[in-house]
């Protein structure tokens, strides 16, 4: 890991602790949760980028989704599961396809690209979470924006680096 990726990813880390602000309720584990749940994601971006040298897109999108299931189904259970049907079922269903595709065209991007250039884009997801979820107050901008900062970083640090001359 270079200096350039150790900037961006401390940058992240403190858009993410400004967003969790442990300073106003002190650390616990659902503070710590998201942490883990990043840490996790990080991980299997790295596996992603190593499986996506060898194996089809394909697969490793269609493994993923088949082994979130078992997952998604226990939150559901907790939640108190109900059998979807109706216009809920079709919902469910293109959701699925959806996100197939959304893993697919991620892994082939991974596949063709430097991490540092595809990091980025996958954190627009940061993003998109937030608008759906719910409407952030003015305290979460800042960290939302770090995070945003740290990607966009380490994209223009990778760019340069390529963008320079190799010496003889």
């Amino acid at each position: 890991m270079g200096l350039n990726r150790l900037v961006a990813a401390f940058v992240g880390f403190a858009g993410v602790m400004i967003l969790l602000r442990p300073w106003e309720s002190g650390f616990t584990v659902a503070t710590l949760l998201p942490i883990a749940a990043a840490v996790r994601w990080g991980g299997a971006s790295l596996i992603t980028n190593r499986l996506a040298r060898d194996e089809p897109q394909t697969s490793i999108a269609m493994w993923l989704l088949v082994l979130l299931t078992p997952v998604n189904l226990l939150f559901s259970l907790q939640a108190g599961f109900e059998w979807p049907s109706g216009k809920i079922l079709w919902l469910l269903l293109l959701e699925r396809a959806i996100m197939y595709f959304a893993v697919y065209l991620l892994t082939l991007a991974r596949a063709a690209a430097d991490p540092a250039f595809v990091q980025p884009v996958e954190d627009l997801k940061l993003l998109s979470n937030t608008l759906v979820s719910f409407t952030p107050d003015l305290t979460c901008w800042p960290g939302i924006l770090m995070v945003f900062a740290g990607s966009v970083y380490l994209l223009w640090s990778a760019r340069s680096r390529k963008a320079k001359p190799a010496l003889a």
